[in-house]
Order: structure tokens, then sequence, then C-alpha cells
């Protein structure tokens, strides 16, 4: 209960910072087990500013997320560097499923495939903090009835999970 008191309200200030510039900086990403697939289904929340101004950093100059032929392939790109689960001590590829972009929000969509018993991952989430210093990147996870958060920032973006 109290995992979920925190992730509400981390939704709240994400929804008061549409109105606003943000003076935080957070992602939430939502992995859930699928027992029926053997499958992580993946959603990662970040400000679209923020993921304009990652990618930017790169070398892309004037990315901007409502420019369909470039989005897709850019952002997946950047989530597959920054965001990584290594499951039997391997690195299991992202597949993009899609994306919605909701304002000032952009939810990325991915799935892991190919994990038949989860007993222990090790994550690296490494997501806008090229950007600020402040950064703050929540991960929860769901196995059945196993839920558990972890929080990534600079000087700690790899971590490990027992289930």
């Amino acid at each position: 209960m109290r995992g979920f008191n925190f992730t509400l309200l981390l939704g709240m200030l994400f929804s008061s910072a549409i109105a606003t510039a943000h003076n935080y900086h957070v992602s939430i990403t939502q992995m859930d087990y699928n027992t029926k697939n053997n499958t992580f289904e993946i959603a990662i929340k970040v400000f679209a500013d923020d993921l304009e101004s990652a990618i930017q950093e790169q070398g892309i100059d004037n990315f901007k997320l409502d420019i369909e032929n470039q989005e897709d392939t850019l952002v997946k790109s950047y989530f597959k560097r920054k965001f990584q689960v290594k499951y039997n001590g391997e690195t299991i590829p992202l597949n993009w499923v899609g994306k919605e972009l909701e304002n000032e929000i952009i939810w990325c969509y991915f799935e892991l495939e190919g994990i038949d018993e989860v007993n222990k991952l090790e994550l690296l989430n490494t997501t806008l903090l090229e950007l600020n210093n402040d950064q703050v990147n929540k991960v929860n996870i769901t196995v059945k009835e196993f839920q558990k958060s972890l929080v990534f920032k600079k000087g700690s973006p790899f971590q490990g999970i027992a289930i």
C-alpha cells in the first residue's frame, strides 16, 4: 500500500506539471509480468520535453516528438541504450510496442519476451541521467503477487532484484 501511495503521489505531481514547466525530473516505469505469454509488459512515462532534449543532445538537431517519420526509431533506440534488463546473465532485447503522447507526457511501451521463470533480474536505468543531476527513475515491478519498486539515479543506475 505504501508503494501505491508513493506512485499515486508521483502521478499527481506528473499531472500538475502539465500546466507549468516542471522543476523536478522523474520517470516512472511499470514492468508487469504476463504469465500467459512469459513476457514483461513495460510502460515508461517521461516528460516529452526532457526526452526531446536527450535525443537532441545525441546530435539530432530540432528533434520533436510530433514528427512521425523520425520519432519511433529515435525514441526506440534511446530507450534500448538507457533501459536494459538482464535475465540469466543475458540482456533481453526490448521489443517496441508503441507510444502515446499526452500533452507534456510521453508513454513508451515495450515488451520483453522469453522469460520463463522469473527469480532474478538485473536492471540498468540511465534514462535522462545525462540531462539532470536530480533525475530520479522509479521502476515498479509486478510478478504475480510480488511487487517491488526500485529507484535509479546518478551514482546508482544499476540494480538487481530477487523475486
